[in-house]
C-alpha cells in the first residue's frame, strides 16, 4: 500500500484529497477491520483543509494516518516513521497531529504514455561485506537503466566494490540511487562518490518510481529525488 500511495502522490493532481485503505484482517474473521477503515478513511478524507494537489496521498490503517514516505509494511504491520505518522483515528474520527504536508518536489504526468510503453527496468540491489561488483555488471547487462543501492544504515556501501561500481555505471549512464532498509533510517548523502540519496524512501518506492520517470529521461529522475551528489 505505501508503493500504491508513492505512486499516486507523484501522479495524481487533485483538488480532492485521496486517502487509501485496506484490512488486515479478512472480513470472516472476528474483529475484522475493514468495514471500520473504510469509515476512518471516507471521514480522513471528508476533512477540510487539505487536498492532493502538491500534497500527500493519505493512508488510514491499523488506527493511524500516515504519509506514503517513510511508511513500510512489515509483518503485516504499517510502520511509520516519526515525520510520515500525520494523526491517530479514535473512534473512526481522524485527530490530525498536522495536516499532509508537500509530497515530493514534483509531479510529473504520465498520460502521454500509451498502454504499450515498456517501462525501462530498475534492480534492486542489497549491500554486503563482500558483495561483487559483478552483480551491477549483471543488471546493466540485462538492460538495467537504474540501480536502487540498499547500503548499511543510512546508505553506506562497502568501499571494496564502490570505485567499480562507479566506473561501470558512470561509464553506461546507470543513474543510482542509495537506499536503507530500515525503518528509521534516512539517506541523506550519495556513496561511492556517485548517485542520488534516497531520502526515507523504501526501495520498492524508488523502484517502481523509477521506472516511470526514466519513460521521460535520467533527469527527470534526479529532480525527483533531489540533489545529485
Amino acid at each position: 500500500m505505501p508503493e500504491i500511495a508513492a505512486f499516486l502522490a507523484l501522479m495524481v493532481t487533485s483538488d480532492k484529497p485521496i486517502v487509501m485503505t485496506g484490512a488486515v484482517k479478512p472480513h470472516t474473521a472476528i474483529g475484522a477491520d475493514g468495514p471500520g477503515n473504510i469509515v476512518a478513511a471516507v471521514n480522513t478524507a471528508a476533512t477540510t483543509g487539505w487536498s492532493s494537489k502538491g500534497n500527500e496521498v493519505g493512508i488510514v490503517i491499523q488506527d493511524k494516518i500516515m504519509a506514503p514516505w517513510g511508511t513500510k509494511k512489515e509483518n503485516n504491520l504499517f510502520l511509520p516513521e516519526t515525520r510520515s505518522l500525520l494523526g491517530d483515528i479514535v473512534d473512526f474520527k481522524p485527530f490530525f497531529r498536522w495536516l499532509p504536508g508537500p509530497c515530493a518536489p514534483m509531479k510529473f504526468d504520465i498520460s502521454q504514455l500509451s498502454p504499450e510503453t515498456s517501462l525501462p527496468e530498475v534492480a534492486i540491489l542489497h549491500a554486503q561485506q563482500d558483495f561483487r561488483s559483478g552483480l551491477v555488471a549483471a543488471a546493466i547487462d540485462m538492460g538495467a537503466k537504474g540501480i536502487i543501492l540498499v547500503g548499511y544504515g543510512d546508505g553506506n556501501w562497502p568501499v571494496a566494490s564502490g570505485e567499480e561500481i562507479k566506473k561501470m555505471t558512470t561509464k553506461n549512464q546507470v543513474v543510482i540511487v542509495f537506499a536503507a532498509e530500515g525503518q528509521l533510517e534516512y539517506v541523506a548523502n550519495a556513496r561511492i562518490g556517485i548517485g542520488i540519496a534516497g531520502g526515507d524512501w523504501s526501495p520498492r518506492q524508488l523502484r517502481y518510481g523509477s521506472s516511470y520517470r526514466f519513460c521521460f529521461g535520467p533527469e527527470l529522475v534526479r529532480k525527483t529525488y533531489g540533489v545529485l551528489s
